[in-house]
């Protein structure tokens, strides 16, 4: 049965909270998608994570998402939620806070830390590795940069909601006057602490990323199984449609010890009928071959000035789904042809073009570190093998890690 209601806006962040339960033998799902069968739901599942794909749709139509998902899982009698929201506080964060208070009618605890990844809250302004947010590489995003540092003011681009910011310590007693308390953390034991503050038999609605999620089974009573292990492939394929430059360094570090590696051409990126064309078909057959232990494909940097033809013939505007698209193709298409293979994907919105093209179920099992998952999916019928990782996740020899875990010496996926 369904205790806990996760509600992501991108499929990456989905995965790495969802995963904060399934290690620990929670059994644990991810569906794409807002409308949500929860009579449909296997009955041994407890943590259900929906990826409602809100980050980069309007504040209003994030909003209406969330308040109509959560409404919905209320009347399946679900009790717990949590608002997963980005790290680094990207995307239609005070709308969907706002959806999730309308449809509770009960305030909110939001805990935006990820202390392992370098995401802290100190006094209510949210940190990338000591700097604040909006100074960062996500305040230089070149498609929706965070503008500001302190929570509140983040909350506040789209909300009127009231927000009061608590420090370690204080007691977690909201008044009529508070909608969103933000609870600053600044390491995991000052999030372990505040998971345990909230009465074990009170319905719940909080938000934050997977660096509180790891704490919430202080707070909620779960069945717990033995986690889950499955055996994974040794050949690794990378797909990275991300441009932040955490990721773009990782594929730089990659360089040397890749069998192939290519920086997609303007033609990869934009055109829809690339993988029917010879030249992708040649590429594929190059990882096909056995000798071939680590492909890695990426968009690599934006050029503004320097388009190609098909990113001229592309409207601006559709950039983003345009690329994602086609990468999501060429996922596929590498499952689909390589049946020994493991896919890492890097970004939210490829996993999602990648996700949205088959038929597919995913399982969050583990981590290779903190925000890196390792799942299976299951496509056209058979367990494939699947690593997910947020754009802005991973130190630079991320790629070599995960090759690592997938390597022949390996027992256990």
């Amino acid at each position: 049965m369904i205790q806990l209601l996760i509600c992501a806006d991108d499929l990456t962040g989905a995965m790495d909270t969802g995963v904060q339960f399934a290690k620990k033998g929670i059994r644990t799902e991810v569906l794409v998608g807002r409308q949500v069968d929860f009579d449909r739901i296997d009955p041994a599942v407890q943590v259900l994570v929906v990826d409602t794909e809100t980050r980069h749709t309007s504040p209003a139509e994030a909003e209406e998402a969330i308040y109509r998902l959560v409404v919905r899982g209320l009347e399946a009698g679900i009790r717990y939620y949590y608002k997963k929201t980005d790290s680094a506080l990207r995307g239609n964060i005070g709308a969907e806070l706002g959806g999730m208070l309308r449809a509770g009618g009960k305030p909110l605890f939001f805990f935006p830390a990820f202390p392992k990844n370098g995401r802290t809250t100190s006094k209510g302004i949210q940190m990338v590795n000591g700097v604040p947010v909006a100074e960062s590489v996500f305040g230089k995003d070149p498609f929706e940069p965070v503008r500001h540092s302190r929570v509140g003011d983040i909350i506040g681009e789209q909300s009127q909601a009231r927000v009061r910011d608590c420090l370690p310590g204080d007691a977690l007693a909201p008044t009529c006057e508070d909608d969103i308390l933000v609870c600053s953390a600044e390491t995991d034991q000052e999030l372990e602490t505040w998971s345990r503050q909230f009465p074990e038999n009170d319905s719940l609605f909080l938000a934050g990323c997977a660096g509180f999620a790891e704490y919430l089974p202080n707070s909620i009573s779960f069945v717990r199984e033995q986690p889950e292990k499955t055996v994974a492939s040794e050949k690794l394929v990378v797909v990275s449609g991300s441009v932040n430059e955490i990721t773009l360094l990782q594929l730089q570090e990659s360089k040397a010890q890749a069998d192939l590696w290519i920086e997609l051409s303007d033609r990869q990126k934009f055109d829809p009928s690339y993988t029917q064309s010879e030249e992708w078909q040649a590429q594929l057959r190059r990882i096909r071959e056995p000798d071939c232990h680590l492909a890695v494909l990426g968009v690599g940097r934006i050029d503004l000035e320097h388009e190609g033809e098909f990113e001229r013939q592309t409207p601006q505007s559709q950039h983003r789904d345009v690329v994602s698209s086609n990468l999501g193709s060429i996922a596929q298409d590498i499952l689909h042809n390589i049946k020994d293979v493991t896919l890492a994907v890097f970004g939210g919105d490829t996993l999602y073009k990648l996700l949205s093209l088959a038929d597919t179920r995913i399982r969050p099992c583990w981590e290779i570190e903190p925000g890196v998952v390792a799942a299976q999916l299951q496509m056209e019928g058979e367990t494939r093998y699947l690593i997910t990782k947020s754009g802005g996740f991973g130190s630079s020899d991320m790629i070599g890690k995960i090759q690592a875990a997938v390597n022949p010496c390996k027992e256990e996926f």
